[in-house]
């Protein structure tokens, strides 16, 4: 899970089938505790479907009325979950969601899932 230890208690994971995918340490990476990233590589196949999980528990304190996350794929926002201290409270102070594509609406009320899938990567 991609930790900053500047915010012990907030985990983000990709999964495929709710499971977390394991990550791998990325060596080259220009991510620094100092501009409050971290980066990692994982293994995929091409066109699985994932999801994002993301995860507020203590020690995390929220001591503000929301806390936002940005889901960038391929460069892409595509969700924007947000936590009330409200609901932080009302679940235990442990928070844990799912996100796995985009919604899109259809004619009528109802939507449909289009999930996120990898994508093919070439390597060199």
């Amino acid at each position: 899970m991609a930790i900053l230890d500047e915010l012990p208690g907030i985990e983000v994971a990709v999964c495929i089938n709710e499971q977390q995918i394991r990550e791998y340490v990325d060596d080259d990476s220009l991510a620094t505790p100092q501009l409050n990233t971290v980066s990692k590589y994982i293994m995929s196949e091409k066109l699985a479907e994932f999801s994002i999980k993301i995860i507020v528990k203590e020690p995390y304190a929220l001591n503000c009325p929301t806390l936002g996350f940005q889901i960038i794929v391929d460069g892409v926002k595509v969700r924007e979950p947000l936590l009330t201290q409200k609901g932080f409270e009302h679940c235990g102070r442990k928070w844990e969601t799912f996100w796995s594509g985009i919604k899109y609406p259809t004619e009528g009320q109802n939507c449909i899932l289009r999930p996120f899938r990898f994508s093919k990567i070439d390597t060199c």
